[in-house]
């Protein structure tokens, strides 16, 4: 029979760290590709929010690639001597999941900001966007210029990196938990039935597992703060670790599915390729206007109000492409002009 690559025992977790990086990468790769064959079919066009989610992909590949070269050099199993490679494959990986994290986080941040149009709500986007760049830049900052400087991945020549990890999750929950805020404050105004409206907030909401993981990742680097075999016990933080980057990356994608985009009245998400291989929209639209004219009994005064009141509304067929209607958003806008015209005639010069 032939010798097994990696054998999962007590003493060695390599074999773990493989399935757990390539099932988890497999996967994430195939929702990437979807959600590109999404744009190109089905609700382009193209957006920076897919643009970062690739590089997201791009990012978590090489994380995978990094650390599965740390595996070859000994990372998860005992060994007597510990060597500067396999620190520095982890110091990389770490680096690299924290970008391909951030670009996750971008992406959802750019797709809300997408779908809305209040300026409250765009401000509010903007100031999370700024939150989520300084928490990136702060947190590979703190992580990669540890002591000594010329070689940061010496872990064991340098101070506890603990408080800084817990520092860089807080501001990872306190970010995701943002979020989830402004994709309620995206839907909840929008008229739908409760199982709707949750139906689209839970496909937002799938941050909170992100939330989880992050916590129990955190949970299990205390565990090994004070540990005699760091490369052995750290295996399980590198196992979480690529459950949470490939898991931010899918779940930035579950948003984009077509049920979700077409509840919001903006003809993003309903675009169609024709033969010449551009997208354009078709969004069906009443109109019904009203008119009250009214004329002034003294001189030629007139004063004439318009009212017109607009009704757009979106519907998405079945799975089972019948009739029924499953997403219908209904927004109604009133407004009304008011105008004046004064007649002047030439004064009799006679008088």
């Amino acid at each position: 029979m032939p010798h097994a690559a990696y054998v999962i025992s007590d003493t060695d977790r390599r074999g773990l760290v493989v399935v757990v990086a390539t099932l988890f990468m497999s996967w994430m790769v195939l929702v990437s590709l979807f959600r590109i064959y999404m744009r190109l079919t089905i609700i382009g066009p193209w957006g920076l929010d897919d643009l970062l989610a690739i590089f997201a992909a791009i990012l978590g590949i090489a994380n995978v690639g990094v650390t599965m070269e740390g595996v070859n050099e000994g990372l998860g199993s005992t060994e007597k001597h510990q060597r500067a490679s396999q620190t520095e494959d982890l110091y990389a990986a770490n680096i690299l999941f924290l970008a391909g994290h951030c670009a996750a986080k971008l992406s959802v941040l750019f797709l809300l900001q997408r779908l809305g149009r209040e300026r409250s709500y765009l401000r509010a986007c903007q100031g999370v966007m700024v939150g989520i760049v300084l928490w990136a830049v702060v947190s590979i900052l703190i992580v990669s210029l540890k002591c000594p400087f010329r070689h940061p991945w010496l872990i064991g020549q340098c101070a506890s990196i603990l408080p800084r990890w817990q520092a860089i999750t807080v501001l990872d929950v306190i970010t995701e938990l943002s979020l989830l805020i402004l994709s309620l404050y995206l839907v909840w105004p929008i008229r739908l039935t409760r199982m709707r409206k949750a139906g689209v907030i839970g496909a937002f909401g799938t941050r909170i597992g992100i939330v989880n993981l992050s916590i129990v990742r955190q949970t299990t680097l205390n565990t090994i703060a004070h540990t005699n075999d760091l490369l052995l016990d750290i295996s399980d933080a590198v196992i979480l670790t690529q459950v949470l980057l490939h898991c931010s990356i899918m779940a930035a994608t579950l948003p984009c599915l077509k049920p979700f985009v077409v509840a919001f009245n903006t003809g993003w998400g309903q675009g169609t390729v024709g033969q010449d291989g551009g997208s354009y929209y078709h969004q069906p639209s009443t109109a019904s206007a009203t008119g009250e004219r009214s004329h002034a009994a003294s001189g030629k005064g007139r004063s004439e109000t318009s009212r017109q009141k607009t009704r757009d509304r979106v519907a998405v067929n079945s799975s089972s492409h019948r009739d029924s209607q499953e997403w219908i958003i209904q927004e109604t806008r009133e407004w009304s002009l008011r105008y004046e015209t004064i007649e002047m005639k030439p004064v009799d010069s006679r008088r």
